[in-house]
């Protein structure tokens, strides 16, 4: 009898085990759902949240009576946990209750081996359906270049183009509800069975809910089975780019003779590709795109994810390659074949934007590095302090002539001055003495004068005009006086603005300025490119754009516009054209220049501006600055126009507003007047 209580407390035990270890599905149900949130959460797909919440409806499906769902269904786990976590000491094992009888009765139950046999017969038809014509319907607003939310892009895409995939979508869905339905109340009169109302409903609800959930569980597999059968031909895509001969069957170009003689011929600017870590993803994005006639859900979603999801890497038979779509990539900085195809592509942007224009034939374009650019650099800011000193000097020239003339201004009042005094004086006097000049006759006695009145008062009135003479002399120097004191401190203020900046030209010799490109009188062209990225090559072909602008346009030493409108004009033509030709927006060089150069181009005509361009016609230019501005615009403008190039800073700002102010224009902030690199727009397109 000793070992009895013993025996007990090990068969209360053993149940207390077997009935926690029942528990254990709903935990792990629990756990599921929070981990397929935690993933949902973590790739920023809407695929695991809709996963995890599939699994809550059917752990609430299958937990506790459901009343007209199904009345059999008496699962309680959640009741009985959430009763424990209410109060512990009160926790009754033996409250767990699972039916496990009843719930294989009711899995044994014809109706639902039929709706089973009905849901799966929905997933295939319609994984079928979505494969054959959903897919290669629904587009979306562009290509992705990766995994990104698939199964998200997906529903989004049927939600926005119901109307032309609601077929696909909807009918089988319905046609397999319908179905369920005849189905159950047939059989229940073949059994001659009183259809309950309840377990009608139930049934009918159910299925409703399984074929929904069922909808998304084959929209999954849908996706999944595409990019599954995407595979195999990206393998064998994949082994072909890997050798010349396999890639040549694929139009891929990849002799540097046969791309550029190609690219002359092309009418079109390319899509260029720079090096970076999805390069071997872009290749066969762009040769597999350009193999199908036309672009859908399939080819803009499910294709990139596919190539994504392979981690392929090739290996390019050449550093530089033409694909079938007319994409050009560059991986490697190889300067030969760069340079040789760089001036085909710059005569083609330039030509395609200045189509009625004369564009000379291609020049000699040379790739340089860094260092090699930063002392050809050196020696231009050499020049450009050579520059400004020749316009100090000239300030401090037209200074001392300022001063000069001040002293003379001085010196002609104060001489004049005396000289209106002294006339004054001299007018009474000399009236004085006329009038009585004269002598006594000793025979006579009679004093005879030697002028007469009207002789005086013609003496008085010359004087008068002298008197004159010298008060409008006064008036005018002292006019004068106020004009050159003027000019004083102005010149005085440019001379200060200029020896300040001298030593922010001088401090460029250290850096390297955002514009990494040289245009050498009359056909060669220096371009700086370190690396083959993306951002590299938008930033090589911007200013290869740039400076073929200016050899274009070149006409001779002697006859060019003044350098801030020759830069100005030629900068702003060259972020047209990239951003036309390239799709790149670009912020490289002169962000104190363009927006003047932006207004004007907007406020003056098209051609006649491009023909002053061309022909490098300044009095032209000037005639219409003036004529748009005021008569006085270029005059007064004129020397900021000159140092503008040579400035940065707040005082950049503020002669920058100023112009802007005159023309119409809207005002900078500091932050406008720094570089950006250039933003590449390309993408990979059919």
């Amino acid at each position: 009898m000793a070992n009895y209580p013993n025996k007990v407390r090990s068969k209360v035990n053993r149940q207390i085990i077997l009935r926690v270890l029942k528990i254990i599905p709903l935990i792990g149900i629990l756990f599921l759902s929070v981990y397929l949130f935690y993933l949902s959460f973590t790739y920023k797909d809407i695929l695991y949240s809709s996963l995890g919440l599939i699994v809550i409806i059917l752990a609430v499906t299958f937990s506790g009576k459901l009343g007209i769902f199904n009345r059999q269904i008496s699962l309680t786990f959640h009741k009985t946990l959430f009763e424990g976590v209410r109060d512990f000491r009160k926790f009754k094992v033996s409250a767990v209750k699972i039916e496990k009888d009843g719930m294989m009765s009711l899995i044994k139950r014809w109706e639902y081996r039929l709706l089973l046999l009905i849901c799966l017969g929905y997933i295939l038809i319609r994984s079928l359906i979505s494969n054959l014509y959903t897919i290669n319907i629904l587009e979306v607003s562009q290509i992705t270049t990766g995994n990104q939310q698939v199964f998200q892009l997906y529903l989004t895409a049927v939600w926005q183009q119901f109307s032309r995939v609601w077929v696909y979508e909807l009918i089988p869905l319905i046609v397999a509800f319908i179905v369920s339905i005849i189905l159950f109340t047939v059989r229940n009169q073949r059994k001659r069975k009183i259809l309950n109302p309840s377990n009608s409903i139930g049934f009918g609800v159910i299925s409703l809910i399984v074929l929904v959930i069922l909808y998304f569980v084959s929209v999954f597999i849908t996706l999944q089975y595409s990019k599954f059968l995407t595979y195999s031909n990206i393998d064998s895509i994949t082994s072909k780019i890997n050798s010349s001969n396999g890639a040549k069957s694929l139009n891929i170009l990849a002799d540097n003779k046969e791309i550029i003689e190609n690219l002359r011929k092309s009418e079109n600017m390319p899509n260029i590709i720079g090096n970076s870590d999805k390069l071997s993803e872009a290749i066969l994005l762009s040769v597999m795109l350009n193999q199908v006639k036309s672009i859908s859900f399939y080819q803009q979603v499910i294709l990139p994810s596919a190539i994504s999801d392979k981690k392929v890497v090739l290996k390019l038979p050449n550093d530089i390659l033409l694909l079938p779509n007319g994409t050009l990539v560059i991986k490697e900085l190889n300067k030969a074949p760069i340079e040789a195809m760089s001036p085909v592509l710059g005569r083609l942007m330039v030509r395609k934007y200045f189509d009625s224009k004369y564009v000379k034939e291609e020049p000699q374009i040379q790739v340089m590095g860094r260092q090699e650019y930063l002392k050809f650099r050196e020696d231009q800011i050499n020049e450009q302090l050579a520059e400004i000193d020749k316009y100090i000097t000239n300030t401090q020239t037209l200074i001392n002539a300022a001063y000069a003339n001040i002293s003379e201004d001085k010196q002609k009042i104060e001489s004049n001055k005396n000289g209106l005094s002294n006339s004054i004086s001299s007018k009474d006097s000399d009236y004085n003495k006329c009038k009585t000049a004269g002598y006594y006759s000793y025979y006579f006695g009679t004093f005879s004068r030697y002028y007469t009145d009207s002789e005086c008062d013609a003496r008085r009135a010359q004087w008068d005009q002298i008197i004159a003479g010298f008060q409008k002399n006064i008036n005018d120097w002292e006019q004068s006086l106020k004009t050159d004191q003027y000019n004083l401190g102005e010149y005085q203020k440019a001379k200060d603005l200029l020896v300040k900046y001298q030593g922010l030209v001088a401090s460029q010799k250290d850096t390297t300025p955002g514009e990494l490109g040289i245009f050498e009188s009359p056909d060669k062209i220096k371009v700086v490119l370190e690396s083959t990225s993306d951002r590299a090559i938008a930033d090589y072909f911007a200013i290869v754009v740039h400076e073929y602008l200016h050899y274009t346009s070149y006409v001779s030493e002697e006859r060019q516009l003044p350098q801030f409108f020759e830069e100005g004009l030629t900068e702003y033509y060259a972020r047209q054209i990239v951003s036309k030709e390239i799709k790149t927006e670009t912020n490289v060089g002169y962000p104190a220049i363009i927006p003047i150069i932006k207004k004007i181009a907007q406020d003056l005509p098209k051609g006649e501006l491009e023909r002053i361009y061309f022909t490098k016609d300044e009095k032209s230019l000037i005639a219409l600055l003036n004529d748009k501005y005021g008569d006085s615009f270029y005059k007064d403008s004129e020397y900021y126009f000159k140092i503008i190039p040579f400035l940065g800073g707040s005082d950049t700002l503020e002669i920058v507003n100023n112009i802007l102010f005159k023309i119409g224009a809207p005002q900078l902030t500091e932050k406008d007047l720094y570089s950006e690199s250039s933003k590449f727009g390309n993408s990979i397109s059919k």
